[in-house]
């Protein structure tokens, strides 16, 4: 086998997976210059990783996650909206307790769960990005009382960033970069493309 000489070549028989021959060549036909080219092309082959089915598969996932976590949430709010006041960090120095507008941040939070779900359910980008919409504006909102607070390490700050702020950042995040089916032979029976 010829020595391979460009870093595109290597691309070539490494990333696509379909000629894999330069992986099989022995310690003895490796110089160090495609020893070098090879640990190159692994490292394309990582970002196709991080960019390709693999990793959108797997984003999708965790897209579902957050959108069932929120219809979770909503649900266990309107379910019981004392018990969702007397548990939450720092709500109670936001004001009185209000059932009608507990209620509805639990409803608005089964809304945007279910929108997350089904849109990437149905790999809908636009549908996606509109459930995530809501709980984004809610993390901004949280952001601006945490700076009217000055910024303090607390309990309240990071139930905030578990709870509220790394998941709907995270999730406009993954819904924007939501595309079309993973693959010809994916069997998730979601239909519905949005590019």
């Amino acid at each position: 086998m010829p020595p391979i000489t460009s870093i595109a070549e290597m691309a070539r028989k490494t990333g696509n997976g379909k000629d894999k021959s330069f992986c099989r060549l022995g310690k003895a036909d490796q110089t160090v210059q495609s020893r070098a080219l090879k640990c190159l092309a692994l490292a394309g082959s990582a970002h196709q990783l991080i960019c390709g089915y693999p990793c959108r598969a797997f984003g999708r996932g965790v897209l579902l996650g957050i959108g069932l976590l929120w219809v979770a949430t909503g649900v266990s709010i309107v379910a019981d909206p004392p018990g969702f006041y007397d548990r939450t960090p720092g709500l109670v120095m936001m004001g009185p307790y209000s059932v009608h507008f507990i209620r509805d941040v639990g409803l608005a939070f089964i809304a945007a769960g279910t929108a997350t779900v089904v849109g990437a359910w149905q790999y809908n980008r636009r549908l996606a990005l509109a459930g995530a919409g809501w709980p984004f504006l809610h993390t901004l909102f949280h952001l601006q009382i945490w700076s009217h607070r000055g910024f303090p390490i607390d309990g309240i700050a990071a139930f905030d960033f578990i709870a509220v702020i790394a998941p709907a950042f995270l999730a406009v995040m993954l819904a924007a970069r939501l595309s079309g089916r993973l693959a010809d032979n994916d069997p998730t029976p979601g239909k519905a493309l949005s590019r």
